[in-house]
Order: C-alpha cells, then sequence, then structure tokens
C-alpha cells in the first residue's frame, strides 16, 4: 500500500495507513489460531472504529481506501453509515466470495495445462516444490506482474504468523476454506450512501463479476480498471492508480449527484 504515499507528497492529501490487529507491526495473537468466534468481521470494524476515534477524525471527516480483504472490510464498514465518512475506496476486492471462487477457477484454466493440472492436486501436493513453483506461475500472471518487496514482505508476515490468514481465508488460492467463506456484502450495499470509486486489474484476482454488484447497487459510484495489472494495480501502475485515486478525492462535486447519479 506504500505507494499511496504519494497522495500526500504530490497531492497534499493527509494519508493514514495502519496494519490491523494480527497483521504487520500490530499484535499478534497466534493463540487464537483457528478460532473463528475471535477473528470475525465485526472485530476488525470496531478497530477501524477504535482508530478512527483515537485521532479523532469524525468531525473533520474522512475517507476510507481498502484493498483486497481491506476493500471487503471498507464496504461492509461503509454500509453501517458511519459519522463522519465521506468517501470510499475499494480496489481488488470482491462483493462476495463466493464469486471470488469462481473467478479463481476460470483464471486457473487459462494457465498452462501442466500448471493447472498441479492446481488441481492442491491437497495432494501442497509444500512440494512443483506445487510452489505452479503457485508462483499463478501469482506472476493474477497477484503481482513485477517484483516488489512488499509483496515479498506481507509472504514474509503469514509465513511467520498464519492465524488470520489460515483462520479466516485459509491456505488455499482457489478455494476459501476459513471461516470466510459464506462472506458475502451485496445484501448491505443498499445502505451505503457515500460516493465510491472501484478499481480492478485486468487480469485481477478480483474479475469484473466479483465487483460488478457494487457497481449495479450502489448510486454514487465510478469504476476504473487499470490495463496490464492484476490485484496490485498500485504496486504495477502507481502512477495510473494514483492519479485516479487523487481524482477522486478531491472531486468536491462527487456530493452534489442526485441519487440516480454515476
Amino acid at each position: 500500500m506504500l505507494p499511496y504515499r504519494k497522495l500526500t507528497e504530490r497531492f497534499g492529501i493527509p494519508t493514514i495507513f495502519y496494519d490491523q490487529l494480527g497483521n504487520g507491526n500490530s499484535t499478534r495473537l497466534p493463540e487464537k489460531n483457528g478460532d473463528g468466534t475471535f477473528w470475525t468481521e465485526s472485530l476488525f470494524s470496531d478497530e477501524l472504529n477504535n482508530l478512527i476515534d483515537h485521532l479523532d477524525l469524525r468531525k473533520r471527516g474522512f475517507d476510507l481506501l481498502g484493498h483486497s480483504w481491506g476493500g471487503m472490510l471498507g464496504s461492509a464498514y461503509a454500509c453501517s453509515q458511519p459519522t463522519g465518512l465521506r468517501r470510499v475506496i475499494i480496489t481488488d476486492a470482491p462483493a462476495d466470495l463466493g464469486l471470488w471462487e469462481e473467478a479463481a477457477k476460470g483464471l486457473v484454466s487459462r494457465l498452462p495445462r501442466d500448471v493447472q493440472e498441479l492446481l488441481g492436486k492442491e491437497q495432494e501436493l501442497s509444500g512440494s516444490e512443483k506445487f510452489d513453483a505452479a503457485m508462483e506461475t499463478s501469482r506472476k500472471h493474477y497477484f503481482c506482474k513485477v517484483e516488489a518487496p512488499e509483496i515479498q514482505n506481507v509472504f514474509k508476515h503469514i509465513l511467520e504468523d498464519p492465524t488470520v490468514f489460515s483462520t479466516m481465508k485459509g491456505f488455499s488460492e482457489i478455494s476459501i476454506t476459513g471461516t470466510l467463506k459464506n462472506w458475502s456484502v451485496i445484501s448491505r450495499l443498499h445502505r451505503l450512501r457515500s460516493p465510491v470509486l472501484l478499481l480492478n486489474g485486468e487480469d485481477d484476482q478480483a474479475q469484473d463479476n466479483t465487483m460488478r454488484s457494487f457497481f449495479d447497487i450502489l448510486k454514487k459510484v465510478q469504476w476504473e480498471k487499470i490495463e496490464e495489472a492484476s490485484h496490485n494495480p498500485h504496486l504495477e501502475q502507481p502512477e495510473t492508480v494514483i492519479e485516479i485515486v487523487a481524482k477522486f478525492l478531491l472531486d468536491e462535486g462527487l456530493f452534489l449527484l442526485d441519487e440516480q447519479g454515476k
């Protein structure tokens, strides 16, 4: 997410980054591994509320940007109509994880036949050199097309402490096996009133069908698709992404749209 620092450096837009509980430099709770009653959407929404209140952001207003799981959480959080929320940016995130699984299987079908066969034997081969090589091929197509230290750091943290990732998503790259398996925000989207920017990559794991419900249901919504990018367009095409996001954040006319404005 660090390329978004340019929102401050180039456009003077204050930007706050934070590591969610159990991730990055935030408190780790490995003793909660596998505890689906603890690691819930509401836990992370509460933590976000705590941060917003601690920084006293509600009176001045704030915008929210979430990527992948962060976009899922951000969309659900915005549906609660929190005080002070102005705009929402949902990047590379599905509205429904069932649709994500469908998209993942479709993406695998585009890979070379030998890679498809290896990925189809995940339970049998997971952890083997052949399977890891097949996964790396898939990630270079659909996760991140460029070498980025930030991506390496993400996987490093997951290997060090897989508690949150394994409990909520599971280790499968194709099927959701964790507690989020049946997650969906679609039925709540009618409550999201803020202007929304959707963004995904041309070869994103969050394919168009996973994000279309946002566009179809939301009243004030803009959708941008980044060419030659996958699941991390902010790393693959950072200048393009920063320009789009900055324009959205600086456009006060968004609040003048009527309920049918798109």
